[in-house]
């Protein structure tokens, strides 16, 4: 399968460390200072907490800066570790960005990866049942909602244990300040 991630910046670079199982294996995305400079002893390496992948942690931009921008502009080499299993595809990356609905479901399903959209149509539980997903999430916020508000809606959830442990087969709808889980179907 070819691997495809964003770049968040057009000068980062990506690395895969194989694992023991041939489907997992670690993401590692770095990007230096600029100008380019030796390490120098002058590197951070972010692990995340196994929540989220680095591009919505350390590399997320918000109002055009992220964390990662600031060790950078500070003279640090910058490296985002992502665990096994752990990643985010956009559809558009992937070659899926015009795909119908039932073609990126059917990409979650088989990738056991919990599907994120705002596209209503992932709340109609009979064409697609939640049991059959590794979860459902899709976000309930204005029309307005900036990249910012959005960003901070999933975050807030996606960083608490209880709404990670819960989602596998189940919808959950985030709205600005509370998560809803779909009841299942009798």
């Amino acid at each position: 399968m070819t691997d495809i991630v964003s770049r968040l910046d057009p000068r980062e670079k990506h690395f895969r460390v194989p694992g023991p199982h041939p489907e997992l294996s670690l993401f590692l995305r770095t990007l230096a200072p600029e100008p380019a400079t030796p390490p120098l002893g002058r590197t951070v390496l972010y692990v995340h907490g196994g929540t989220f992948p680095s591009a919505l942690a350390i590399a997320h931009r918000f109002d055009g800066r992220s964390w990662r921008d600031e060790l950078c502009a500070a003279d640090f080499h910058v490296w985002g570790l992502d665990f096994h299993g752990f990643k985010v595809e956009f559809a558009r990356d992937i070659g899926l960005a015009a795909a119908p609905d039932r073609e990126i479901a059917a990409r979650a399903k088989t990738t056991a990866a919990a599907r994120l959209a705002r596209d209503l149509d992932f709340t109609n539980i009979r064409r697609y049942p939640p049991e059959d997903y590794a979860g459902i999430v899709v976000l309930r916020l204005p029309d307005d909602a900036t990249a910012r508000a959005i960003g901070a809606a999933v975050q807030r959830f996606v960083r608490e244990e209880a709404f990670l442990a819960a989602l596998k087969g189940r919808l959950a709808i985030i709205e600005v300040d509370r998560v809803r889980f779909r009841a299942p179907l009798i």
